[in-house]
C-alpha cells in the first residue's frame, strides 16, 4: 500500500510530517487497515502519488479532485487548518506582493505580471482567476503570467522582482513564515481571494465503503489523540469533517463565471 502527504511537505516541516503520519498509521491499524505503510512514499511531483498502483491515502487540490484526478481520487475527508484565511473546512489564497509594492486593491493589479504554480491549481489558478474575471476586459487583466511550478516558485519570482503579484494558498504562506521566512521577507498579503473548501485527504477511486470508513475512523481518533497535537499544530491541522463532494462544486462554479465571462486563463 502507498500512503503520502504531499500537499504541504516542506523539507524545512518535514519532521512534523512524518510525526503526524506516525500518528494517522497508528490509528489507521488499529481501525482495521493492518497493511498501512510505516513511511511515507515521496515524489519529485505532489501529483505522482494520485495515481500510484496500491494508493491508500493521500492529499490532493480541489481542483484535480473535480478536474483531471475524478476518475483517480475518492474523497474521504476535508481538513480544518488554523492558518490566516482559514475558516473551517475553507481557505483562502493570499494575493503576494513585494513589500513595497503600492498594489493595494485587486484593481491595482491591472497589467500587472503574475506567477502561478500551476494550471491545475484552484489556490495559484482558479482563484485567483476568480478574482480577476469580473475586473477583465476582453478577456485581459493581467499583463502576462508565468507557469512557475510551485507556489515557493512563484514567491520567488515576486520577491525578485520577475513577477508582480502570486497568489498562494492560506497554509503554504503560513507555513513559509513559520518555516522557510526567507523566502517570504519582503513580501506581504495584500488581500485574499474567495474560499473553497480545503484540500482534501483522498484515496484511489477503487476503495471501497468500508475501507473509506475506517479511514474516516482512523482521522477522528488521530485528531483526538494527544500524542499527536504536538504534530498537528506544527502543520496548523485543526480537525477534519466530512464532505459530500459536491461542497467542492463551488471550484467548478469559480471557473463556469470567469469562462462565462471570456477570461478562462490569467493575463
Amino acid at each position: 500500500m502507498i500512503a503520502a502527504l504531499p500537499m504541504y511537505d516542506l523539507p524545512e516541516a518535514r519532521s512534523a510530517t512524518d510525526a503526524w503520519w506516525a500518528v494517522l498509521c497508528r490509528h489507521f491499524r488499529a481501525a482495521g487497515l493492518p497493511e498501512v505503510p510505516a513511511a511515507l512514499t515521496r515524489t519529485p511531483n505532489v501529483t505522482d502519488s494520485w495515481t500510484m498502483p496500491g494508493l491508500l491515502f493521500t492529499q490532493t487540490c480541489g481542483y484535480p479532485l473535480t478536474h483531471d484526478w475524478s476518475d483517480d481520487l475518492r474523497l474521504v475527508a476535508t481538513p480544518h487548518y488554523s492558518a490566516e484565511g482559514c475558516d473551517g473546512p475553507a481557505y483562502r489564497s493570499a494575493l503576494i506582493v513585494a513589500d513595497g509594492s503600492a498594489v493595494t486593491t485587486p484593481e491595482d493589479l491591472r497589467g500587472k505580471h503574475i506567477a502561478y504554480n500551476a494550471d491545475h491549481s484552484q489556490s495559484g489558478f482558479n482563484a485567483p482567476r476568480a478574482m480577476a474575471a469580473p475586473l477583465a476586459r476582453n478577456g485581459h487583466f493581467f499583463g502576462a503570467s508565468t507557469r512557475s511550478g510551485g507556489h515557493r516558485q512563484s514567491m520567488t519570482l515576486v520577491r525578485s522582482g520577475e513577477a508582480d503579484v502570486c497568489a498562494v494558498d492560506c497554509v503554504t504562506w503560513a507555513m513559509h513564515q513559520r518555516y522557510a521566512s526567507d523566502i517570504v521577507n519582503g513580501l506581504r498579503v495584500m488581500g485574499w481571494t474567495d474560499p473553497a473548501p480545503c484540500l482534501p485527504f483522498v484515496t484511489a477511486i477503487g476503495q471501497d465503503d468500508d475501507t473509506v470508513r475506517r479511514l474516516r475512523d482512523g482521522i477522528v481518533n488521530a485528531i483526538a489523540d494527544q500524542a499527536g497535537v504536538g504534530a498537528r499544530q506544527a502543520l496548523f491541522l485543526d480537525n477534519a469533517e466530512v464532505l459530500e463532494l459536491s461542497s467542492y462544486d463551488v471550484i467548478d462554479a469559480m471557473e463556469r463565471d470567469a469562462i462565462a465571462r471570456g477570461y478562462s486563463h490569467l493575463g
